[in-house]
């Protein structure tokens, strides 16, 4: 199994010379500070002990009741190799994997994740084109708030709203959570009332990150829509 050694010899570069990155827990590489969205490098191992991918991660940190996992986070891309190389895998008994996985994340991966540790940034990821996760309507009209997109947040909150009125959902499922998220940004939302929309979004990311980890590399700033 990839351990900690090994990773170390990746994310020692980036830590030494570079006082913004921050060597985690469970092969994680954070990116500091963390201002509503959490980004890092994740270095994933597999059964087989000789293998393991990198990917870069994103994780919104503003949703209702929203703990997830940095490394897993709410956007994540698999780093490919890019220099010649006998197999397309990332194998530690190859010499040249750890030079190439070190090239990929400051060539390719540290460039993206300073775009998407911005909400507009992160935004751009809606479209589709991107390999997101599988994301829930309400969430992404969260996204839209924050970003000062009030209209295209309207639009998704009437379109949910009308399909989750008068359903119950159980405490702690993933729909109660979107449902409460209709729900607390309904009056605001149709109102224009941004700085209330702001409160709700700083209240929400406040409880999720505080306690955790991330606490410490945390600045709570002002979001887009605040601007």
């Amino acid at each position: 199994m990839t351990n900690a050694r090994q990773v170390r010899e990746i994310f020692k570069p980036f830590a030494r010379r570079d006082e913004n990155w921050k060597e985690m827990r469970l092969r994680f590489l954070l990116r500091m500070p963390v201002r509503h969205i959490s980004c890092g490098i994740f270095i994933e191992r597999s059964s087989n002990p000789d293998s393991f991918w990198p990917s870069l991660v994103a994780n919104a940190l503003f949703y209702s009741n929203f703990r997830n996992e940095i490394r897993i986070g709410t956007y994540s891309e698999p780093l490919s190799r890019t220099s010649p190389s006998s197999t397309a895998c990332w194998l530690w008994s190859d010499p040249t994997a750890i030079c190439d996985a070190i090239d990929v994340m400051t060539t390719y991966a540290l460039p993206k994740l300073s775009l998407y540790g911005t909400i507009e940034g992160y935004s751009s990821l809606l479209d589709g084109s991107q390999r997101f996760y599988s994301e829930p309507l309400e969430d992404r009209m969260i996204v839209y708030i924050a970003a000062g997109n009030l209209d295209a947040a309207r639009t998704i909150w009437h379109h949910q709203q009308s399909r989750r009125a008068g359903k119950l959902f159980p405490p702690g499922s993933r729909a109660h959570r979107w449902q409460m998220q209709l729900a607390t940004v309904a009056e605001p939302l149709t109102a224009g009332d941004r700085p209330a929309l702001a409160k709700i979004l700083h209240d929400w990311e406040a409880a999720n990150v505080r306690g955790t980890e991330l606490e410490p590399y945390w600045e709570p700033t002002p979001f887009p829509l605040e601007r």
